[in-house]
């Protein structure tokens, strides 16, 4: 679990790489090839290059220019964690009447109950004529007990560690500490379901903590985490167009039409509303199969199994006047962490604040899983509510000054990434911006307290088509105001040449991306 929680992280700070370190032939036709907002068509083709000092910006993307003077909404916003009510109703909404109860992890219980456990799913077992058909998440779930139970009878420690219950479905305290001991974040509350959609077996997850509240519904069973979201083994990487043709194409047997639609129907029965759909990719996972025999004996999966392109990935944000905050592989982050300050163990990992005083609340999404079964996994992040809508369009800059920010930022880039940090401090960083989108962000004051969504313009980089796909943005840009929006901690930063004092964020993810590689993708 350490080694595939650590991946997680590697992976998520990873999106940098499409960014840094790579060449691209680009066509310079000087610092002023946009033109005014006054003309006759709205559609621009850009294609320029900015040199800096230590860095290069190409733009090579066509954009819609009035976008923001139709529709530039701001709202207030605060978080709308689940409550005990709230859990009970989304049950009663999702599960067959009646096919539902609690779901306490193994954990947590006594040795009592995880003896009785054991015993009673064997009895099930012997109810099949054949083994084969028992169903993985049954073998998942013994083979987890029988090695939770193996544990606490050898450690006293670990065998007081249950969680008493009625079978009551709300909120329950997790008796492990709050993070764990490789600086990854674990819920200081949970509840955990588990019933039947449809007649097909599934687990709903709740989990909260200050840094974040989420809701999972999942068929897997996880044995190597609590919060299933947190694992590795099951997740579904987004892969890149490129890698999919190159391999044989998606295998899954859904059409991606199909496979929206059976997202779409979950978002619908969960009540899931003001949210719209706003990436569809192709995703790649490794496959994993529990076998058992007649004496009970378990085969767990392989440790490295072969990626198989079978499944779609479905990413859903708020929407507010017919406008979405946008995909990027950094503002779909479920908690935020601000590394410019960050120190080193000696493995290379990070050493984290204790008080957490360097990590915020995440942002609001959903994720969706759908492979040839129908759906794998839904993730929702971090819910919140519109308290008030402040304006429903407000004043924004013309696109030429959007656009003369963005040139500027190189600048900013350029004396980040040749800032001597630590020996891996990356210069001469290549920045190709391939689209320009309009779409909304969510922004938090400094201290992290109240929220808002504004709108801004977004220059995406170019992705890297070997393998897994980080859809990452050179600049995102307040349309109102102009300020430079920081996804990686959710706060704006200053235009001025005062931002030049801090590391942000592009230089913290250059640094780090050299760390790791993609854990599916060698050459991603």
């Amino acid at each position: 679990m350490k080694k595939l929680s650590w991946i997680l992280i590697i992976t998520l700070l990873a999106s940098c790489l499409s960014a840094c370190g790579r060449k691209e032939t680009v066509i310079y036709q000087g610092d002023t090839a946009s033109t005014s907002d006054a003309t006759d068509d709205p559609i621009r083709n850009l294609d320029y290059t900015v040199p800096g000092d230590k860095g290069t910006l190409t733009v090579q993307a066509q954009v819609d220019t009035s976008l923001a003077e139709k529709n530039a909404p701001v709202a207030s916003l605060s978080r709308a964690d689940f409550t005990d009510e709230g859990i009970q109703t989304y049950a009663d909404l999702i599960f067959d009447e009646g096919s539902y109860s609690l779901f306490m992890p193994y954990d947590f219980r006594s040795i009592e109950d995880l003896t009785s456990a054991c015993g009673a799913w064997e009895d099930t077992f012997k109810s099949y004529e054949n083994f084969s058909t028992i169903p993985e998440y049954m073998i998942a779930e013994y083979y987890d007990a029988t090695n939770v139970l193996a544990t606490k009878k050898q450690d006293a420690d670990a065998a007081k560690r249950v969680v008493e219950t009625n079978g009551e479905m709300k909120w329950y305290i997790n008796p492990y500490s709050e993070r764990d001991d490789i600086g990854q974040f674990i819920p200081n509350q949970f509840c955990i379901i588990d019933g039947t959609i449809s007649k097909e077996h599934y687990y709903l997850a709740f989990f909260k903590s200050n840094l974040f509240c989420r809701m999972v519904l999942y068929k897997q069973y996880c044995t190597d985490a609590i919060d299933f979201s947190t694992s590795n083994t099951y997740k579904a990487y987004p892969i890149s167009s490129a890698y999919v043709e190159q391999n044989g194409g998606n295998s899954c047997s859904l059409s991606l039409t199909e496979a929206k639609q059976i997202t779409e129907k979950y978002m619908q029965t969960l009540k899931i509303t003001d949210y719209t759909i706003v990436q569809t990719l192709d995703a790649i996972r490794h496959p994993q199969h529990y076998t058992i025999n007649a004496s009970f004996a378990v085969e767990p999966p392989a440790e490295e199994t072969e990626p198989a392109t079978d499944s779609y990935l479905f990413y859903a944000s708020r929407s507010l006047n017919n406008l979405s905050t946008l995909y990027t592989s950094e503002t779909f982050s479920t908690t935020l962490t601000d590394y410019s300050n960050a120190e080193y163990d000696a493995n290379g990992g990070f050493i984290f604040s204790a008080d957490e005083s360097n990590t915020f609340y995440g942002f609001e999404s959903l994720t969706a899983s759908i492979d040839s079964n129908g759906l794998s996994y839904l993730i929702w992040n971090n819910p919140m509510q519109v308290d008030t809508i402040e304006a429903k369009t407000s004043p924004t800059l013309s696109f030429d000054q959007i656009d003369a920010i963005a040139k500027a930022q190189i600048d900013f880039m350029s004396i980040w990434n040749s800032s001597p940090f630590d020996p891996l401090s990356i210069a001469d960083c290549e920045y190709t911006v391939t689209s320009i989108e309009y779409g909304l962000i969510r922004i938090s004051d400094s201290k992290h307290k109240s929220y808002s969504l504004v709108p801004a313009w977004f220059y995406m980089l170019k992705p890297d088509e070997a393998g897994i796909l980080y859809k990452s943005s050179y600049a995102i840009i307040n349309a109102i105001d102009g300020s430079i929006y920081n996804p990686f901690i959710g706060t704006l930063e200053p235009t001025d040449n005062s931002q030049t004092e801090k590391s942000p964020a592009p230089l913290q993810m250059c640094r780090l991306s050299i760390r790791g590689r993609c854990p599916i993708h060698a050459s991603g």
